[in-house]
């Protein structure tokens, strides 16, 4: 069974990949649709207190799919700016209640979290999007211009076999998070020269990811596409400094620009932003968990997407 997240943007592609999944196979594909822009009415206008409720059969429904065995494909569409002009504290508070809706409910996360079934992550752009990569385009320019870039950085050429370089490049990154896996350093320093100047410290016994992943049951997958990354887990307790980012991130539907976190002792103590503060602090305010850091990456340099020198306004994209 295969289960396709998408947006109503996105009919064409779903299209193609429901028609793509029967003929390899496929013994049923569910679509589960939805619309940015029908969600932000509803998140402005509609009832607060019906927007924090959380009703079961939403939980039974992926509980279902799940016991089914189900593989996902979850396309993203971008839309760095699409909150702009909601509330963040009515935005914070109704994530904060959908978070505390999942406790009891973590067998759903898990799902993905310790790959117990195959899933994978994909960028579609949109004329929104398009225009803040390319501002100075017209839509239908800087749309052509997006697909060639996400072609590009998913190493699709008119002329190659997909298959084949994912395979290639899924190799080497598992002969680098074996390389790292086997010097089990104790800790990471980053320093940069905006300010970072971090050490973070690494579990004992630690294992590196990325790249391709196996289910529980053996299946190999490739969680993002595109994808550059190993990363591993970091220590709770041991992550201390500073760390500016150099790239802005949405967050929310808000695009948060010039960002920091101070760390002690592995928690979040102070942090700032130029750019939607408050959808910061509303993140950071939504578990106990959300002050910690739950992973650290490596990245080389050399990859289609730095090479490409753009920002995407994308974490899925700008975290390579």
């Amino acid at each position: 069974m295969l289960l396709i997240n998408a947006s109503v943007e996105h009919v064409p592609q779903v299209r193609k990949l429901v028609e793509a999944a029967y003929k390899a196979g496929a013994g049923e594909v569910i679509v589960n649709w939805s619309d940015p822009i029908c969600g932000k009415m509803t998140m402005i206008n509609a009832d607060e207190e019906a927007l924090k409720r959380h009703p079961q059969w939403e939980f039974d429904k992926a509980r279902d799919y799940q016991k089914r065995g189900c593989a996902a494909i979850n396309i993203l569409s971008s839309d760095p700016k699409l909150m702009e002009d909601v509330d963040s504290g009515r935005i914070g508070r109704i994530e904060k209640a959908h978070a505390e809706a999942m406790k009891g409910n973590e067998d759903i996360k898990n799902y993905t979290a310790k790959n117990e079934g195959q899933w994978v992550i994909i960028s579609y752009p949109n004329p929104r999007w398009a225009k803040m990569v390319f501002p100075d385009c017209s839509e239908e320019e800087g749309m052509k211009k997006m697909w060639d870039d996400i072609f590009y950085m998913c190493r699709i050429t008119d002329d190659n076999d997909p298959i084949a370089e994912w395979k290639k490049h899924t190799d080497k990154i598992v002969e680098h998070k074996k390389i790292l896996t086997e010097y089990q350093f104790k800790e990471l320093r980053c320093k940069n020269s905006l300010g970072t100047d971090i050490t973070v410290g690494l579990v004992d016994n630690h294992a590196w990811a990325g790249g391709a992943m196996t289910t529980t049951k053996g299946v190999p997958f490739i969680p993002n596409l595109p994808t550059e990354e190993v990363f591993c887990m970091p220590h709770n307790k041991k992550t201390n400094g500073k760390v500016f980012a150099s790239k802005p991130l949405c967050i929310s539907g808000k695009l948060v620009k010039d960002f920091w976190f101070e760390f002690k002792d592995g928690v979040v103590v102070d942090f700032g932003a130029s750019e939607n503060y408050d959808s910061l602090k509303n993140f950071l305010d939504t578990d106990e968990g959300a002050k910690h850091l739950g992973e650290i990456a490596l990245i080389s340099h050399d990859s289609p997407i730095s090479n490409l020198g753009r920002i995407f306004y994308n974490g899925l994209i700008d975290e390579n």
